[in-house]
């Protein structure tokens, strides 16, 4: 008997237990929601947390994770011994053949509905506390890209061993996560051998705009983008509500290497050729095309911000994963649908106070802005919710996001009495 309380230890994207966090992990949730709302993901499959905690739960391991409770995360060389023990005990351990069979059967499968008996994948480890709206520390496990049926089952160990990292262990517990709680499950995706990958932010990171997208694109990989080991493509894109995009800003990298899969597994990196190191990686069709798709992807999560990495082969664009952006200040939701431009003030930045606010100082502060803002323009039998007229001035006045208050200036701008 190979499963826990009925949970699986592998499933298939289109499966209801591949959207569950706690059972496949931040990247293999996002994956599976990508895939079952019909964006064009490749296929894939997913090892459960609960493979994770039964390969685990053995003497010899769990001897191994009781040095974590006790290692000082400040002495580097007894952070790193311990990493090192914890880390060759997992991949040292032997799986059963029953576990083996099942993970090669899901491979068998992706080989067939691709139509080769011998596809590369990418494994990708996928953490129950990454990739999280509040709290995101991806990266820190490993991906292995052109991984073949001769290593997939070391890769895939080599991938849960990722999660006790040095900087792995030390960032979870200088932020007080323990380490029991934080499971991983593996991603099993194919391999798309890319003419040109890269970054999209449905939302400028720097400037926090939520209108536009920021596009970094290179030849081949991703990898050499995301590692930091080339100048890629940059393009920020406008678009507006009714969909409308620009290319306001277009810098052009040199993008002197580019990685690809080998034949025989594996990846190489190779220089870029002098007269292709300036030419644009993506025609402006498919950046145009990239920004809405992201886009899309933003809206079908309730207009979260999101950071995806994408793939493009064969006139073909492939979201490989997505993730929120965690980094932006946040901002009423209800100014995404709302028509014209809308003008909000951050009152906790004017007071230099970005911390959330209680409910009951959100309560005052609102009494005290609503008495302010009537003196203003603002009609007296205006109830400070209502929306339902076309009068700016009685659109929501002060909003909340996550506990803190924006005041719409909109009405009082173009009140009368203000000009």
């Amino acid at each position: 008997m190979i499963t826990t309380d009925y949970i699986p230890f592998v499933v298939s994207l289109e499966e209801k237990h591949a959207t569950q966090l706690d059972i496949v992990g931040g990247k293999g949730a996002n994956l599976a929601i990508l895939f079952q709302r019909g964006f064009n993901v490749p296929n894939a499959f997913i090892i459960t947390t609960n493979a994770f905690y039964y390969v685990l739960n053995n003497e010899q391991t769990k001897n191994a994770l009781l040095m974590i409770d006790k290692v000082d995360v400040d002495n580097i060389k007894e952070l790193e011994n311990v990493s090192n023990t914890i880390k060759q005990t997992i991949c040292n351990i032997n799986l059963e053949n029953d576990i083996i069979d099942l993970i090669i059967n899901h491979y068998n499968k992706l080989c067939e509905k691709i139509g080769n008996i011998n596809i590369h994948v990418a494994v990708r480890s996928s953490a129950t506390a990454e990739d999280l709206p509040d709290n995101s520390f991806a990266g820190q496990q490993d991906t292995y890209l052109h991984v073949t049926r001769n290593n997939l089952i070391d890769k895939i160990k080599e991938c849960w061993a990722s999660l006790f990292t040095a900087r792995a262990i030390s960032y979870r517990k200088k932020s007080n996560i323990d380490h029991k709680i934080v499971k991983l499950a593996v991603v099993i995706q194919e391999m798309i051998s890319s003419d040109v990958s890269g970054v999209a932010f449905t939302a400028n990171p720097i400037t926090g705009l939520r209108n536009e997208v920021v596009i970094d694109s290179t030849y081949g990989l991703g990898e050499a983008l995301v590692s930091g080991l080339v100048t890629p493509d940059h393009y920020e894109i406008i678009i507006d509500k009714y969909e409308n995009a620009q290319i306001r800003v277009k810098n052009i990298g040199e993008k002197s290497i580019h990685i690809i899969g080998k034949s025989d597994g594996g990846t190489e990196t190779l220089t870029t050729v002098d007269n292709n190191k300036k030419i644009e990686a993506l025609s402006d069709q498919y950046i145009i095309q990239l920004a809405k798709l992201a886009k899309q992807v933003e809206k079908s999560y309730n207009y979260q911000p999101q950071d995806l990495e994408w793939s493009f082969t064969n006139q073909k664009l492939y979201i490989l994963q997505a993730r929120p952006i965690t980094t932006l200040f946040p901002i009423p939701k209800y100014a995404y649908g709302q028509s014209g431009l809308r003008c909000m003030v951050s009152f906790g930045t004017i007071q230099g106070f970005l911390q959330p606010i209680t409910p009951l100082g959100q309560s005052t502060l609102r009494t005290i802005l609503c008495s302010i803002l009537r003196t203003v323009g603002v009609n007296r039998s205006t109830s400070i919710e209502d929306d339902i007229s076309s009068n700016p001035l009685r659109h929501h006045i002060i909003k909340s996001a996550s506990n803190r208050l924006w005041v719409d200036i909109t009405g009082v701008l173009t009140s009368p009495a203000v000009r």
